[in-house]
């Protein structure tokens, strides 16, 4: 139990890294790919898509360092671990999600890291607690109830 927060931190951290791999990995390949004349990345949308993917992965670096500071000093709680976790998890599947999209049809093909990320990845929102599990140890903490 003492390690649990170190753990859930480890997966945070997981969750940042695959994520900016992801959006690099996203960024490549809009930029070279073309469609209709284009590159992939000169469609509005796409760059809309690949600003909330750059954004997100920010913020999930900033969360993950004061994490990583409050477990420097001995006081990541569990409660902190938890939300580290399962928030930085989801954010990691969303960013990958949007990566498999961009990568149209090879983001389906295990060829390309991105598959195999989105493939890996699931198992980051089940180990170390499900994300429901770490959803529930956050409120009891906000609520006071047990």
């Amino acid at each position: 139990m003492k390690n649990l927060p170190l753990e859930r931190l480890s997966i945070g951290v997981a969750g940042a890294a695959v994520g900016q791999a992801a959006l690099e990995w996203t960024l490549d390949y809009t930029k070279s790919r073309e469609a209709f004349g284009q590159a992939v990345a000169d469609f509005q949308n796409t760059r809309f898509r690949l600003a909330d993917m750059a954004t997100t992965v920010d913020v999930m670096w900033a969360f993950v360092d004061r994490a990583m500071k409050l477990y420097e000093k001995g006081e990541l709680s569990p409660e902190e671990a938890a939300k580290v976790k399962f928030w930085c998890t989801e954010r990691e599947w969303e960013i990958l999600d949007q990566g498999v999209q961009l990568h149209g049809g090879y983001g389906y093909i295990m060829e390309y890291p991105i598959a195999r990320a989105f493939l890996d990845a699931r198992v980051h929102r089940i180990y170390g607690g499900t994300n429901e599990v770490m959803r529930e140890i956050v409120a009891r903490a906000v609520t006071g109830r047990k």
